[in-house]
Parts: C-alpha cells; structure tokens; sequence
C-alpha cells in the first residue's frame, strides 16, 4: 500500500542540520536530514507529491507549484503566474495539479484569437477561467466544476473570441470583484 503526502519544501536548512517538524494546513511531516533531495537548494519553494517510500529516498513524483517572477496585473491586483505557451502545454494545462496557490494562477497564451474551448479532465479542484482580450477582461467563467465525464465532456468557451485566458481557483475572480472590461496588464519572465 501507498501512502502519499504533500511536502511543502521552503527553506528547510534547520533539518539539513536536526530533525525538524513542518505543518503545512492538514500535513504534519517530520523531516531527518538524510530525507532532503541532494538537489534542493536553499532558495526553492516547491510542492511535492511524495508516497511515503519516495520521501524516504527523497525524490519527488511530481513537481505542483513553481517559483515564478511572471506576474498578472488586474486593475491594482498582481497574481503570480505560470504560462503556458506550446501545444503540449496548452492542452495539458491545469491537469493533473493537486493544488493551486491561492493567490496565484495559469496563464494560457494562444498563437492566435479565438473561441478556444476549456474542459476539466484530470482536475482536482474547480477554477474561474478570464478569458481576457484586448487588454481587458473579455468574459469569467465563475466555478467551473472538475466533475469530468469523458463519455459526455463539458466545454467552457468564451462569449468572444480571445487569446489569452487566466485560470484561477474558483471563486477568485468574485472575491477579488473582477469583471468584464477590468484592464489587464502582464510582465513575464521566460
């Protein structure tokens, strides 16, 4: 049997020296110092999904929240971001995340405007989704469900034709009072 658990790791040079304890919301983890990657870096802050014999080895599965200087700017708000720009990564998109940063984001940029079409399969919470054109909010699509049914998929389009589209958890966009036409600004860092 595997058990898996969520590791937060952010600075943890106090457990490369001593055992150390860490609660993150409901995941309370004690770390040895032989438990912690050869590679981690002092500086990371990153999610892992670990089952409890990888722990052991240290080797994460896979990697949920990544350290990013992108940002999204609406109206005075600023949300870190994750883009996404090829093909795979477009398609892929949210899929398969345990988790979503709050306050944070993906940012879905398109080669070319159009009605692009949204569906939730492998979700493991619900989101908003902005579709935003023109410098400006274009539609929200508020609580999309991660109920999947792949014998009868659910697609999520925008009212116009877009290029770029903004994933968040749901309920963002209402308890942050985005609406249509709130201007919408970027700085990425590649």
């Amino acid at each position: 049997m595997v058990f898996f658990v969520a590791l937060l790791i952010y600075p943890l040079a106090v457990a490369k020296n001593a055992s150390s304890e860490f609660t993150y919301e409901d995941y309370e983890i004690e770390f040895e110092p032989e438990n912690i990657p050869e590679n981690y870096e002092e500086s990371e802050a990153t999610l892992w999904l670990m089952s409890e014999e990888e722990l052991l080895e240290g080797e994460p599965l896979v990697s949920l929240l990544e350290e990013t200087s992108s940002k999204v700017y609406i109206n005075d708000l600023e949300i870190p971001v994750e883009v996404r720009r090829t093909p795979t990564e477009l398609q892929k998109g949210l899929s398969g995340k345990v988790i979503l940063d709050a306050s944070a984001g993906m940012l879905f940029i398109f080669n070319t405007k159009s009605k692009h079409q949204f569906w939730m399969p492998d979700m493991n919470f619900p989101i908003d989704i902005i579709w935003i054109e023109g410098g400006q909010i274009a539609d929200i699509s508020h609580d999309v469900s991660n109920d999947f049914n792949s014998d009868d998929p659910t697609y999520y389009t925008p009212a116009v034709p877009v290029q770029y589209v903004l994933e968040t958890n749901a309920g963002f966009a209402l308890a942050n009072n985005l609406n249509i036409g709130d201007e919408v600004r970027w700085n990425l860092v590649d």
